[in-house]
Formats: structure tokens, C-alpha cells, sequence
């Protein structure tokens, strides 16, 4: 269980700016944006449960936290779920699931007609967007008309631990009427994994405590961090790509309009992705002085053993990346 926040080690090398990474966790390796050629599982027995991406797969394998379910992961670590593609082997795996665990509001954008298919075919799909009780997504991005296609939804649910929290209740209904897992299990499992992810958000409210409010400005790669600046006290200034989709494109003249804004409100980094290549953003930063380029997680955990390899460090390591900038 997390109780306070521990700092990172940081890595700073000159590349025309400063450039902050978590030393051995971020590398070319994490920028796999394709199918995967075989999708990772639990030692876990009992029903086999396919959740799309590694911090969901997290989040589910400690609500099952007794092993009674095979939780396989889709997406490969370091995969941006905007832009992966599934395998035939993945298809496969999603036909033999007891359930399929998405996140939904369009973050798999090209997995959306597989996902249907596989519902349409009878297994039962979880959609966690579908369940989320709050006014950031439809407040900013627009009305959510269909809950599985997001527009300008954004789907970036799990940088809000408060919010992961309030999805365990409707995601282990899922678990035990569609998967039949023991109620009573799944219901303990819960309870903990819910004080796990308070005690998270404290340390994160605490760490950042310390950042001045006209500090706490965030630029980042695309529209990844709103549910983060919603919850502990950030405004997002612009986006090198303005979409919460990783797919979208930016353009020189996007650049250029972002860096004024930046330069007038004095914004000290920005925030590439682990996941994503940063040419756009480190061309940003290069037309900037004084300026960090910090690289966080965004779609995706770290390499396993790594500092970001569950969803809890994951918290962790972002959080003290974002305040060591600000600061």
C-alpha cells in the first residue's frame, strides 16, 4: 500500500534543452504503437478475462487480488492504445474470453469493430467509460452521445485514482455476473484495493502542495492529462496535438500558436510520452528558452520490474516527474 510518494531518480541530459526521463524506463522499446504477437497473462486460474491495456489489466488483476480469473493483457507495454491494431491471435483471445474489459470513449480507436464484433458474437464487453459519474469529459471535450465513440470525450479516466475508485463497485458487478466470480472475494479485494487508491491520492495532493498555482501549467504531447489537472489543481495551456486522440496531427502553425501562449504564460515544461514519439514536442521546446522537455507515462505501465510497472507507481512516478518541474 502507497503512503507517501517517494522521489524518483532523474535523469538530465543537454539537447538543446533540459530533457527529464526515469532513468531504465523509458526507451525506443516503449514506442510499439502495433499488434501484439501474443498478449500477456496472469498466473491466474478460473476464467479468462481480456482487458485492453496494461493499466486497466492492473487495476482489474487487484480487484481479482484471491487469482481466481486469467487476466490477459491486449496491448504489449509501451503500445498507444489509439493506435493499436489487434492480431489474429488477439481476436482469438477476445473470442475466448469469459469478458473483455475496455476503457471505451474511443481510447481503442481501431479495436472498436473487433470489440463490437466479439459482443455481437456473445461475450460480454465492460466499457469502463460507460460508468464514470463525473462532468470533466462532456464539460470539456463536449457531450458524450455514444459512450463508446468518445469525439472529444476524453478517455484518459485513470489519471484520477478518486474516479478508478468509484469504477471498482460497477466493474466487479462485471466480474462476478459475467465472468462468476465469488462475490464475497471479489467484494474484500475491492474494499483494500479502494484504500490503496486514497492513500495514492493523498501522497499525490501532498506532493504537489508545494508547486505555486501560477506554475501549475501543463503542456503536453496531446490531450492526456485533463482528468490529472481536473483533480489536483493544473490547468492544461495547449496541446502539441489538439485531440485526446493520439492519432491527431499537429501543424507549424498549431507549434507556433502554442509557443506564444507558452512563452506569455511562462510555462516551464512540457510534457512529452513514453509511449509516443516527441518530435513535435521537442521541436516546441527548442523554440523555447528555458524550457524542460519531461517525459511521463501516459497509455501505458512501464517494462515489467520497472519503477512504473503498476498502476499505483505508475501515479508515482508521474507525479514526481510533473512536481519536479514545476517546482
Amino acid at each position: 500500500m502507497i503512503v507517501g510518494l517517494r522521489t524518483i531518480p532523474i535523469m538530465v541530459t543537454n539537447v538543446g534543452v533540459q530533457r527529464r526521463t526515469v532513468a531504465a524506463i523509458v526507451s525506443a522499446g516503449l514506442l510499439a504503437s502495433c499488434g501484439s504477437e501474443a498478449a500477456e497473462s496472469s498466473a491466474g486460474s478460473g476464467p479468462t478475462v481480456v482487458v485492453t491495456t496494461n493499466i486497466w489489466a492492473d487495476v482489474v488483476d487487484n480487484v481479482v487480488c484471491d487469482g481466481s480469473a486469467n487476466i490477459v493483457t491486449l496491448l504489449p507495454v509501451g503500445a498507444d492504445p489509439h493506435g493499436f491494431e489487434p492480431s489474429l491471435a488477439d481476436r482469438a483471445d477476445l473470442d475466448a474470453a469469459s469478458l473483455v474489459v475496455a476503457n471505451g470513449l474511443g481510447l481503442e480507436e481501431l479495436l472498436e469493430d473487433t470489440l463490437e464484433a466479439v459482443e455481437s458474437d456473445g461475450v460480454p464487453v465492460f466499457y469502463l467509460g460507460d460508468h464514470r459519474d463525473d462532468e470533466h469529459g462532456d464539460d470539456e471535450h463536449g457531450d458524450d452521445e455514444d459512450a463508446h465513440h468518445h469525439g472529444g470525450v476524453d478517455p484518459h479516466l485513470w489519471f484520477d485514482p478518486l474516479l478508478v475508485s468509484e469504477l471498482l463497485p460497477p466493474l466487479a458487478d462485471a466480474l462476478v455476473d459475467d465472468a462468476g466470480l465469488d462475490r464475497d472475494a471479489i467484494d474484500a479485494c475491492v474494499a483494500d484495493y479502494q484504500q490503496q487508491l486514497e492513500d495514492a491520492d493523498a501522497a499525490v495532493v501532498e506532493l504537489v502542495d508545494g508547486i505555486p498555482a501560477d506554475r501549475r501549467l501543463l503542456v503536453t504531447s496531446h490531450d492526456s492529462l485533463g482528468y490529472f489537472a481536473d483533480r489536483y489543481g493544473f490547468e492544461v495551456v495547449g496541446t502539441v496535438s489538439p485531440a485526446a486522440s493520439g492519432l491527431a496531427e499537429s501543424n507549424p502553425g498549431q507549434l507556433e500558436a502554442l509557443a506564444v501562449v507558452a512563452e506569455e504564460r511562462g510555462v516551464a515544461a512540457i510534457f512529452a510520452e513514453s509511449q509516443r514519439a516527441s518530435d513535435d514536442a521537442e521541436r516546441l521546446a527548442e523554440r523555447l528558452d528555458n524550457i524542460e522537455l519531461v517525459t511521463v507515462f501516459t497509455g501505458s505501465l512501464g517494462e515489467p520490474g520497472s519503477d512504473a510497472d503498476t498502476y499505483l507507481t505508475f501515479l508515482e512516478v508521474n507525479a514526481n516527474l510533473i512536481a519536479d518541474a514545476l517546482r
